[in-house]
């Protein structure tokens, strides 16, 4: 492996590794937010009863999700990735697993549906620790990779601040009461202000 070719394979590396200690924060502040929903929801509502403000119930629009040719569109993948995936494919495609166990066929038919979306969003490095896990060879690493990694790192950047930015995030890490209260309310008079300006 020459110098340069080894240079490459530790930047991706680096980008990877990068990639999965976001993951990690985001999965953390998530959870972490979560834990405290429902305290956070039940003060909500406190802060209402006690100026006595209804709302309509809030009706759950779905997000709208963007069809496979779009998710494409949106990355593109090197030309080693995309014969990557046709291998996987091969090898985990439900019509090719009808003699294997029910413990095999799931797992299989697991990893046939984590590649497709890794594909169809464009994560390279996802497909790359499928095919390990599968034992199919990997090709060599191209500055593609590192720029699809690369990708990756700045979406998942902007989910984690755009957890940070929440005021249920504010309001979890919040551990004096008075710093919650002063939160909660002044999120409710934002809600408030919102209401009066659609009406």
């Amino acid at each position: 492996m020459s110098a340069e070719d080894k240079l490459v394979v530790l930047e991706y590396n680096k980008a990877v590794s990068e990639l999965k200690l976001l993951e990690s924060e985001l999965e953390y502040y998530l959870a972490f937010v979560d834990s405290e929903k429902e305290s956070f929801s039940n003060n909500y509502r406190n802060e209402l009863a006690s100026r006595d403000i209804i709302f309509p119930e809030p009706t759950d629009e779905p997000e709208e999700k963007l069809n496979r040719e779009q998710r494409r569109k949106r990355k593109k993948v090197s030309e080693q990735i995309k014969k990557l995936y046709k291998k996987i494919a091969i090898e985990t495609h439900p019509d090719k697993l009808a003699a294997l166990s029910p413990k095999d066929r799931k797992r299989k038919e697991r990893l046939f549906r984590a590649a497709a979306t890794a594909f169809e969003e464009g994560k390279t490095s996802l497909l790359r620790d499928l095919a390990s896990e599968l034992e199919i060879p990997l090709p060599p690493i191209v500055k593609e990779d590192i720029a699809s990694v690369s990708e990756d790192i700045q979406e998942k950047k902007g989910e984690v601040d755009a957890v940070k930015g929440t005021v249920a995030y504010a309001w979890t890490m919040a551990t004096d009461p008075d710093i919650r209260d002063e939160i909660m309310a002044t999120y409710v008079d934002f809600i408030v202000e919102a209401h009066a300006c659609e009406s």
